[in-house]
């Protein structure tokens, strides 16, 4: 019992300076987390460039072919007299 006390204690002094070393750095600094924001950055840059761009492309050429419909109306159909 006493050697298991002794075996906590100082596995707890460890976690306690891996803890300060580990605050100390901040999370944000870790390879674990650099990594993810990588592949998050990959992953939307490539989201961006196949899908967003593309809807973008098709919703503004339909924006524009009811431009051209309307202004066809006004000219020949609805417009003064």
């Amino acid at each position: 019992a006493v050697q298991r006390l002794k075996d906590q204690t100082t596995e707890t002094k460890r976690l306690k300076t891996e803890t300060a070393a580990a605050n100390k750095i901040g999370v944000s600094g870790s390879d674990t987390v650099r990594s993810a924001q990588q592949r998050l950055a990959a992953v939307v840059t490539w989201w961006w460039q196949n899908i967003v761009k593309r809807y973008f492309a098709l919703v503004r050429t339909a924006f524009r072919l009811v431009a051209t419909v309307a202004r066809w109306l006004w000219h020949n159909v609805l417009g003064p007299v």
